[in-house]
C-alpha cells in the first residue's frame, strides 16, 4: 500500500493506493480511509472533513457491526478502492465490494461526503450555483464545493449503469452534504453480471473520480474553479463489457492533465488488479516515505536536515524537526541492529538495539526501543 499525504496552509489530503486488505474484522475493516481530507473553518467551528466510501443498499449512519452496537459507529466502506494522488489532485477508482448474484441489493454508489452542511458556503455545478437540494448533475460537469478555507473541485467519472440509469447528484445525507454517483439503484435484485466465477461474468463496473482542492483565496468564486478544472484534458476509457475469457483482459484506463501536470492510473476491470499509476514526473512505484522533516530509507543509511542516521541494516527513519535542535531516528526492522546518529555537533552510539527510536534533543538522549 502506498499511503501519499499533500499540505497546504489552508488543508490537508491524504490518499491511499488500495483499501485496507490486512483485516477481515467488520469493526476495522470497513472504516478504511482511502481518500480523506481535512481542513480549515471559522476560528470557532471544527474543522472540516472530506472523505469517500462506497455504499450498498444506501447504509449510511444506520449501519450496525453487530447487535451490541449502536448504529452509527461506523461509516461503511463496502468498495475495494485504487488511487493517485499528486499535490491537491487524485483519481480515485472504485468496484464494490459484495455487489453479486447471492444477495439482492436496491443501491451500489460511490460517495463523497464534506461533513456538516450548515458550514459549506457555495456549491457549484459548472457555472451554475446550487441554491437547494436535491439536485441532479448533468454528466461531464465539475462540481465545486467551497466551505472554510477550502475549494474542492470533483469530476465525476464514467458510470457502469447496472440499472436505474446511474445517477449523480448532491444530496444532504444526515447532515452532511454527499456526492452521489449510483452504479445502481432500483428495485432489490441480484446482478448475475457481477457473479466471479461465472459465466456472465462482465468484470467489475466503472465508477471513479476527479478531485482537486485549492485554497480558497486562490479563486475568487466557485463557477472560475470549476471553469479551470474544466480546461484540463481527461481521458477516461475502457473496452465495452464482454464476457469474461481466461486470461483475458479489460483495462480501464483514467488520465488527467492540465498546466504541465498529469496524473494516471490504470486497472484491469476483470481481475480488479492495479496495472500502473504515473504523474507527470514518470512511473509512481512504492517509495520511502519522504518530507521535509522526515526521510526513510530500506537500507542502513539516511541523512535529512544536517543530520545522518547508519545502521546495520533497515528499515530505518530519521526526521530533523525545525530549528535544529531535535532530531529522532528510528530502526523498524526484525532482529538487532547498531545505531550511529551524528548531528550537528555531537554523535550517539547504540552498540546493539530492537525496533524502537532514539531522540535528539538539545543534547539529551533518549532511547525508546528493545534492548
Amino acid at each position: 500500500v502506498a499511503l501519499s499525504t499533500y499540505h497546504s496552509p489552508s488543508f490537508c489530503l491524504g490518499v491511499a493506493s488500495c483499501e485496507l486488505k490486512t483485516q477481515e474484522v467488520i469493526f476495522i475493516a470497513l472504516q478504511s480511509s482511502v481518500f480523506h481530507a481535512q481542513y480549515r473553518r471559522p476560528l470557532n467551528a471544527r474543522c472540516g472533513v472530506l472523505f469517500s466510501r462506497y455504499i450498498l443498499d444506501d447504509q449510511w449512519l444506520s449501519f450496525q457491526t453487530t447487535p451490541s452496537r449502536e448504529s452509527g459507529q461506523v461509516v461503511p466502506e463496502e468498495g475495494h478502492f485504487y488511487g493517485v494522488h499528486e499535490r491537491g489532485r487524485a483519481i480515485g477508482l472504485y468496484a464494490p465490494r459484495n455487489l453479486d448474484a447471492w444477495t439482492p441489493r436496491t443501491s451500489a454508489k460511490a460517495v463523497l461526503v464534506w461533513t456538516e452542511i450548515e458550514q459549506v458556503d457555495e456549491i457549484w455545478i459548472g457555472q451554475h450555483r446550487v441554491d437547494s437540494l436535491p439536485a441532479a448533475v448533468p454528466p461531464d460537469e465539475v462540481i465545486v464545493v467551497g466551505s472554510g478555507g477550502l475549494w474542492t473541485a470533483v469530476l465525476p467519472l464514467e458510470l457502469t449503469d447496472l440499472g436505474g440509469g446511474a445517477p449523480i447528484r448532491l444530496v444532504e445525507l444526515a447532515g452532511h452534504l454527499a456526492l452521489e454517483m449510483y452504479n445502481y439503484t432500483g428495485p432489490a435484485k441480484t446482478f448475475w453480471e457481477m457473479a466471479r466465477p461465472g459465466s456472465f461474468y462482465q468484470g467489475q463496473p466503472r465508477c471513479g473520480f476527479y478531485a482537486e482542492l485549492a485554497e480558497r483565496a486562490d479563486y475568487a468564486r466557485g463557477s472560475d474553479f470549476s471553469a479551470q478544472v474544466a480546461t484540463g484534458t481527461l481521458v477516461d476509457e475502457a473496452p465495452p463489457p464482454g464476457t469474461y475469457a481466461a486470461g483475458g483482459e479489460r483495462a480501464l484506463l483514467v488520465e488527467y492533465a492540465r498546466d504541465g501536470r498529469a496524473l494516471g492510473i490504470e486497472v484491469d476491470l476483470y481481475e480488479w488488479s492495479l496495472k500502473r499509476r504515473w504523474t507527470q514526473d514518470g512511473p509512481l512505484g512504492w517509495p520511502m516515505h519522504e518530507s521535509p522533516y522526515a526521510r526513510q530509507s530500506a537500507s542502513g543509511r539516511v541523512a535529512i536536515g544536517g543530520a545522518n542516521l547508519i545502521c546495520d541494516k533497515g528499515p530505518i527513519w530519521l526526521c530533523a524537526c525545525p530549528g535544529g535542535t531535535r532530531y529522532v531516528a528510528a530502526y523498524s526492522g526484525i532482529g538487532t541492529t547498531s545505531l550511529r546518529l551524528e548531528v550537528p555537533g555531537d554523535v550517539v552510539e547504540v552498540a546493539a538495539m530492537g525496533a524502537g527510536t532514539v531522540i535528539w534533543d538539545e543534547g539529551q538522549v533518549t532511547i525508546d526501543a528493545i534492548l
